[in-house]
């Protein structure tokens, strides 16, 4: 039973898995057709008639193209999967873009803001109570502007960045159920209507860069940070706070704590080109191929 479900999940988009809603949408499509075709017979409307039959012939350019993408699809998926087979064996382009986004958020990100929120509290901590005091004074009151420092770059900078990686999950995740459940079908019945014969086109186009295109491009960029920075998969390890760290050098506690600081920083740093500049890369793909393709489906009449 185990090996079925690993298997179900890992197979590449089959023709017998598409959903009831494709194959609810193809019906209705060519029930509305033979209805209109009825009516024009019925009424002696020959222009009815005329539209009819050109209606019913872009059900079947519709239901063609639809099965021709899910079939590309497919194809491309397996094929995908061949060649990875050295670096990430039996998995999909999903399953490797998935696990990316998931190392860069729980292997790195998470284990960053953790640390930094530690250390925030670490540094409060012994500016309010510190080892070191001379005529009343705590000469650790400064170790809460390094604390404040912390704070300001978990809020502005690792939480949206670790928010933005999430987001990108999520993308992919929804673009991996719902391409062929929803968006084909939907694009398949807007391409029937001649005046949303375009939008039709475009959700088509739409539906095969998020199942091929989109999850390709994190593929692409999973190889980038692995250049940048090799060995990301093993995440981080950061070197703990102690107040035995403090007490066996008390005159250098501010260079200790901000050089814990820049390495949290520096550790984090990884997450920075998923997080800013490789989306606008997939997102360009994506968007140029989602342009051509539709413009090249507008041309099959």
């Amino acid at each position: 039973m185990v090996v079925e479900i690993v298997d179900k999940f890992n197979y590449c988009v089959p023709y017998g898995d598409l959903s009831y809603l494709f194959w609810i949408a193809a019906a209705l499509m060519f029930a509305f057709v033979a209805v209109a075709f009825m009516i024009a017979r019925a009424l002696q409307r020959k222009e009815i008639e005329v539209l009819a039959r050109d209606e019913f012939k872009q059900v079947l350019i519709s239901v063609v193209i639809s099965l021709s993408v899910v079939g590309l699809a497919s194809g491309f998926c397996d094929l995908s999967k061949l060649m990875m087979k050295d670096i990430s064996p039996d998995q999909t382009m999903f399953q490797y873009a998935e696990t990316y986004l998931s190392v860069l958020v729980n292997n790195i990100g998470i284990p960053v803001i953790k640390n930094l929120w530690s250390f925030s509290y670490f540094s409060t901590l012994i500016s309010t109570q510190g080892p070191l005091e001379l005529k009343g004074g705590n000469l650790m009151e400064g170790a809460t502007l390094i604390s404040t420092a912390a704070d300001s770059i978990n809020g502005f900078i690792f939480i949206p960045l670790i928010s933005g990686l999430n987001i990108q999950l999520i993308i992919l995740q929804a673009a991996e159920v719902f391409a062929f459940t929803l968006i084909l079908p939907c694009g398949m019945i807007l391409r029937v209507l001649r005046p949303t014969r375009a939008a039709g086109c475009f959700l088509i186009a739409v539906s095969f860069a998020a199942f091929v295109v989109w999850p390709l491009t994190y593929v692409i960029n999973y190889q980038i940070t692995d250049r940048i920075f090799p060995d990301f998969e093993k995440g981080i390890e950061l070197k703990s706070l102690t107040f035995a760290d403090i007490a066996s050098n008390p005159l250098n506690i501010y260079q200790f704590l901000t050089d814990w600081l820049l390495q949290c920083v520096d550790k984090g740093a990884i997450i920075l080109p998923q997080a800013v500049i490789l989306p606008i890369f997939s997102l360009t793909i994506t968007a140029t191929f989602i342009g051509a393709f539709t413009e090249f489906l507008k041309d099959l009449k």
